[in-house]
């Protein structure tokens, strides 16, 4: 019984993570993460995620490194810098040497997380299982692995949102009106706040959603595959 409610209070915890943690950082860019992984686990894997119909996120949380790719190009970033790409493969703004981070596993339990036990002694598993103690650790570096994975999706989620938002609101006083004139700076300017914001929270929500709850599907099945559950 005590086994079955540690393992939903652990998937709620890893869910609640996935769709809370985006809400501090929806407007910032996506950060480094803030300890190391556990070392009695295996080390957080990059997270590839099909958001929509030609758009895919991957992000390594290890790095800090994410690529959102989309039918107009492609968005890398890593701590401190930025690039915008276009189909063609010129960066358009930004740092033309950022790569993306590497493409994650095919599938989330992939073989060789199993064989981390036995690298460390899975010989020895029976005769030494881990201690509470370290399962609980297991259990925290899986909720911050998911919390840093969300919060970049939602950080390159916003940033690209908020753009493309502040560039159709600009341009909305000439499309209502439908008269092809210049644009006044004041109409650029409060049609590019007020859709900015909207398009920061929608393109947040949007890569960052899929995103943390892929994430923490993953965490769980490792948790279980290394005993913690």
């Amino acid at each position: 019984m005590n086994s079955i409610v540690t393992k939903a209070v652990v998937a709620t915890a890893l869910t609640a993570t996935s769709l809370t943690v985006g809400a501090a950082v929806a407007g910032a860019a996506p950060a480094t993460p803030t300890g190391p992984v556990q070392p009695s686990k295996p080390s957080n894997p990059p997270v590839t995620v099909q958001v929509a119909p030609g758009v895919q996120y991957t992000g390594n949380g290890r790095t800090g490194a994410t690529e959102l790719t989309t039918p107009f190009g492609v968005v890398r970033t890593a701590p401190g810098q930025v690039a915008v790409v276009d189909n063609g493969g010129r960066t358009l703004v930004g740092n033309p040497d950022l790569a993306g981070p590497a493409a994650a596993p095919a599938a989330p339990a992939a073989p060789g997380i199993k064989t981390n036990a036995a690298a460390s002694g899975a010989t020895n598993a029976a005769d030494a299982p881990k201690s509470q103690a370290d399962k609980n650790a297991d259990i925290q570096g899986s909720i911050n692995n998911v919390a840093t994975n969300f919060g970049l999706a939602t950080g390159v989620g916003a940033m690209v949102g908020g753009v493309g938002g502040m560039v159709v609101g600009c341009a909305v006083p000439g499309i209502v009106t439908g008269v092809v004139t210049p644009i006044s700076v004041p109409a650029c300017i409060a049609g590019g706040g007020a859709l900015g914001g909207v398009g920061a929270i929608v393109g947040g929500a949007a890569v960052g959603v899929p995103v943390g709850i892929a994430s923490g599907i993953y965490e769980y099945q490792q948790l279980q595959a290394n005993g913690d559950l």
